[in-house]
């Protein structure tokens, strides 16, 4: 299978460590919105998961904040359909 993007390098000692340190701290839902226009101001980083109804997104978020449950970090159906805004 061929991407139509070539794939990201694997990141270095730095940036990995970064990234942990970006998931490693308290992790809140704020709000799910129904358009890009209901996203606050773009002041800060943002991450993206982007994948179809039951995929494992909101699994893959609790991993990586280290939240337990199905619904700790995200209402499961909520985050199917609409963007959801967390802070980090």
């Amino acid at each position: 299978m061929q991407l139509p993007f070539p794939p990201a390098e694997d990141p270095d000692d730095a940036t990995r460590e970064a990234g942990r340190i970006m998931f490693a701290g308290e992790t809140d839902f704020v709000k799910g919105v129904v358009a890009m226009d209901g996203l606050p101001e773009a002041d800060r980083p943002e991450v993206c998961f982007a994948g179809r109804s039951n995929v494992g997104k909101s699994s893959l978020i609790n991993a990586l904040t280290g939240r337990k449950g199905p619904k700790s970090v995200l209402q499961a159906d909520q985050m199917s359909v609409n963007p959801a805004l967390l802070t980090l």
